[in-house]
This record gives structure tokens, sequence and C-alpha cells, in this order.
């Protein structure tokens, strides 16, 4: 489950550690949040904003061992101010204006105290009434990823980045085989044709009699993903296999 950004503040979508209302605070407040250096903890690593709507933007980062959450800071300047703690590493921001700019930090806390600030990571939400795959998505209940980019002439393109846990036997065969490794591309040429909906070809795994034994893989043209409301789910309509932002 994702903790939930709204409008520079946080809300609980799932049990957020140390939140109330009363610690909530608006980005437009400003303050430099000092590093800190409690808790025996490292600064978060790897923080990647990301807009998928004119209205939402997904953060991600790397988790810290030891941490037992996180303290985030956003803002319309790279000043950012403190809004609350989340328990895990990611989150979105829902409900923003379009075609604006939004700065993060983050840092890691534990019972000791709060650890040092990552660096600054900044997305700008796309125009009004646009989507965008874009995103690190990962398959229900295994840990494959997809990695999405989208070019200038907003056409989607799909790579696997991790592969692990299993798709299923004919899967599990296809990457002992070598028919699928990190790097392959599992979504090509996928447009936004609609409210949330796109459509393109996905790589799918060949066989013979034995569905259960893989013999290389295939195309399959004009396939479709919807993307749930909050930009936080993708569901292939073809396979029914649906893909949480990370």
């Amino acid at each position: 489950m994702k903790n939930v950004l709204e409008t520079f503040g946080i809300i609980a979508l799932v049990a957020i550690i140390g939140f109330s209302m009363a610690g909530c605070k608006n980005d437009d407040d400003g303050g430099d949040p000092k590093p800190q250096t409690g808790g025996g903890l490292s600064a978060p690593t790897g923080l990647r904003a990301m807009a998928f709507s004119s209205s939402g933007i997904a953060v991600n980062w790397n988790s810290v061992p030891g941490a037992t959450g996180y303290k985030v800071y956003n803002g319309r300047t790279p000043e950012v101010a403190f809004v609350g703690n989340v328990d895990s590493n990611s989150g979105y921001n829902n409900n923003l204006p379009a075609n604006t700019t939004v700065y993060y930090r983050v840092s890691a806390y534990n019972s000791s105290g709060e650890g040092p600030m990552s660096s600054v990571a900044s997305a700008t939400t796309l125009s009004s009434g646009n989507y965008s795959l874009n995103g690190v998505w990962k398959a229900a209940n295994n840990d494959w990823q997809i990695t999405v980019s989208t070019n200038s002439s907003g056409v989607s393109t799909g790579v696997i980045s991790v592969i692990s846990g299993s798709f299923g036997v004919i899967w599990d065969d296809a990457v002992n085989k070598g028919y699928v490794k990190v790097g392959t591309h599992l979504w090509e040429n996928f447009r936004n044709t609609g409210n949330l909906t796109w459509s393109g070809d996905i790589l799918g795994i060949t066989h013979g009699s034995n569905p259960n034994v893989a013999t290389g893989t295939g195309w399959y043209n004009n396939c479709t993903l919807t993307m749930s409301a909050d930009g936080q789910k993708v569901t292939d309509v073809g396979s029914g296999v649906i893909w949480t932002r990370q």
C-alpha cells in the first residue's frame, strides 16, 4: 500500500507513523530543513519524483537500513518544508495543479532520532488532462519490475529492471533459457489512447504443445493497458496482470 501525500500534506491510506493534522504544514511556509545526524542512519539515496498526470507525482527512494519510517519534505521551491512521516520508501502526491513543479527531500528516522537529509528531487505535473506511464512498475505478487520511459513523441516503452519471483512456469522457463533478461523490452510503442488508457505491443512467451515449456518470445499487438484513477496501478487488460507503481 502507498503512503499518500495530498496537496503538500499527508493523509493515511494505511497507517502513517506519527501523523496528525496538527503536524501538517503547508509547503509555502518555507524554511530550510536542517540536516540531522541522529539515529545512526544514513541519508536516503536514489530519491526520484515523476509526474504521472496533470495532478499527480509519484515519489520513491532507496530504503535505509535501521529506519522505522521516513520524514517527507516538499515545496514549490528547493527550500522545502516538513509535511509529515510515512512508513515506507514511496508515496505520491495527488490533487496538485497542472504544470506545477514540486521539490522533495526525505530523511530516515528511528527511535534514536532522524538521520541526514537526502538530496533534492523534483518533478513537474503534466498539462491539464494528460497522463503518463513513466515510472517503475512491479507485477502483483512477485518481484518483476518494468521501468517505463516516454520519448518526445509520446511513445512509451518499458524494460524489465528486476527479474526474481515468478510469473508462472512458462515465464520462469523463458528466463532460464535466456529469452527474457534484465533490460528486455516488455512493453513497446504504447500511446495514450484515452483517459487512463494506452494501446501498444506486449512481449509474450511462445510455446509448443506443452504450454509450460517456452520456445521463444513473440509480440502481441494492439494490447491495452489501463491505469487506476490515482495513477498507482496499471492493468494489462489481456492477461489481467496488475502492476503497482514503485
